[in-house]
């Protein structure tokens, strides 16, 4: 399933934990809800203005680094 997603202002509390609430939609048109708590990019596979776009949405926590899926 392939979905779009586009981030909310709405931080909700999950189980204790902050999420931002994005809105989506599938390829179908299904509307979702992705309650989303961090993003990580692969390591040197981000672009400068992705990786702008993603800090302005997350505050940073503490480092994290994916270099395997």
């Amino acid at each position: 399933m392939k979905i779009q997603m586009e981030p909310t202002e709405n931080i909700v509390k999950i189980d204790g934990v902050e999420c931002r609430l994005w809105n989506a939609v599938t390829e179908k048109g299904s509307r979702l809800c992705v309650l989303v708590h961090s993003i990580a990019a692969l390591h040197g596979e981000v672009d400068p203005a992705d990786q702008k776009e993603l800090n302005d949405q997350f505050e940073e926590r503490y480092p994290l680094e994916i270099t395997r899926i």
